[in-house]
């Protein structure tokens, strides 16, 4: 057992007012034991593995989020991210187990991926063999991705920025979608308004307000320019995008991706009818993950077989999965209810973030972990 007790839920400040990250991080350590390898590094913060007691060691890492950043509206972003996060339980999504806060420093708790994300894959084949990723290498993992586009549509959540730096494809093959950090949920009635500062990859809807909103279809733009980039090697679209204003790229986004890059002129002619269609202007041209699924670059491959699209259920409780429950009591030296009673109505305590981790080890963790 720890001899100091795990943080406190979201919210309670339970480190003080240290202002600086060391002071955080060795305050932390004697909470929980941390193996600090710098798993990664994000826009407002780092990754480093966490060992959390009744879990696998090498299976969670605590993203750590920097409120010192001054980064306008980061506390509601990682709020979001929180509570979208932990809804969704997908195998080609990186699962979210929790989430707890020191007076600066608020950590979301992760599933440990060893992989590379597809920018990393995409400049690792650049630069040994001069070329972007091939169709063979793509295929699987764009199918997987349209198979966690279709859950994120039936549970109405829009990723927000879906791009090779956030997919990461484990050593297995498994792709995962991460940071949900700009992510919005919609209703069947409803489309969500958000309106970003444009890149290239954002479907025009994302700063025009009167396209309607944005839903799954605006994912699928997102999808397809991000296929266009890792199979070719550049950005979609011609010239310095970043330096138009709106009408001027969504002008360029109207007339599509850039058929004239020689990359694009080697790939099949069925991966570049289905860029061109998942990169259509109007959404309502777009095609849904499932009919993307349908297209000729995925049905006519050898042995192709439609995938089983699963559907957004309600998140898994204590009482679905009792072996695991039972298993950690036992561990932990602590009653069974109790235990639920920490997982079931203390939604971040250190016992639910080990309870999701451990439900999502046994469901989804490679054959050789």
């Amino acid at each position: 057992m720890l001899a100091v007790p795990w943080p406190k839920p979201l919210s309670e400040a339970v480190f003080g007012e240290d202002v600086g990250y060391e002071p955080f991080r060795r305050r932390l350590a004697k909470a929980v034991e941390v193996d600090f390898m710098d798993v990664g590094r994000g826009q407002f913060g780092k990754v480093f593995g966490v060992e959390i007691p009744a879990t696998k060691k090498g299976t969670v890492v605590g993203k750590f989020l920097d409120y010192t950043s001054r980064q306008p509206n980061l506390e509601q972003m990682v709020c979001n991210e929180l509570t979208i996060s932990t809804k969704l339980q997908h195998k080609n999504i990186a699962a979210c187990f929790g989430g707890m806060q020191s007076a600066l420093w608020p950590v979301i708790f992760f599933e440990w991926i060893r992989g590379r994300t597809l920018e990393e894959m995409l400049n690792d084949s650049i630069k040994t063999t001069g070329a972007p990723l091939t169709e063979q290498t793509l295929r699987p993992i764009t199918g997987q991705l349209l198979e966690a586009l279709h859950y994120l549509q039936t549970a109405r959540v829009f990723h927000g920025d879906l791009k090779s730096d956030n997919v990461v494809v484990r050593e297995d093959g498994t792709p995962k979608i991460i940071d949900f950090g700009l992510a919005v949920e919609y209703t069947a009635e409803r489309k969500a308004m958000v309106i970003h500062p444009r890149m290239y990859t954002h479907p025009p809807e994302m700063n025009d307000k009167e396209m309607g909103g944005v839903d799954h279809k605006s994912v699928m733009f997102f999808l397809g320019a991000m296929v266009y980039k890792v199979a070719v090697g550049q950005n979609g679209y011609v010239g310095e995008f970043y330096e138009l204003n709106v009408e001027e790229q969504n002008g360029r986004l109207r007339v599509g991706v850039d058929k004239s890059a020689e990359n694009y002129q080697r790939l099949s002619p069925d991966l570049q009818d289905l860029i061109v269609w998942m990169t259509r202007y109007e959404p309502c041209e777009r095609p849904d993950a499932a009919h993307a699924l349908q297209s000729p670059w995925f049905t006519a491959e050898p042995g192709f077989t439609m995938p089983t699209l699963v559907n957004y259920q309600p998140q898994i409780t204590p009482d679905q999965d009792t072996d695991i429950l039972t298993k950690m009591a036992r561990d932990l030296d602590m009653p069974e209810d109790k235990l639920a009673e920490q997982i079931m109505w203390r939604k971040n305590t250190w016992q639910s973030i080990a309870y999701r981790a451990n439900v999502h080890a046994a469901l989804y963790a490679p054959a050789q972990e």
